[in-house]
């Protein structure tokens, strides 16, 4: 298993947890709505 493969695990996984911790308003600023960001949380790090 390569470094970089699991930066990018990492990476996921941050950025998946950040969207759990916006608002509705928060999500509308970078143009997600709330089911899109539900969608992608909720998937395993690795995908």
């Amino acid at each position: 298993m390569s470094v970089n493969l699991v930066a990018t695990w990492v990476r996921r996984f941050k950025t998946r947890s950040a969207l759990t911790k916006l608002t509705n308003a928060g999500l509308e600023d970078i143009g997600i709505s709330y089911r899109q960001a539900f969608k992608e949380a909720n998937k395993p790090f690795w995908l």
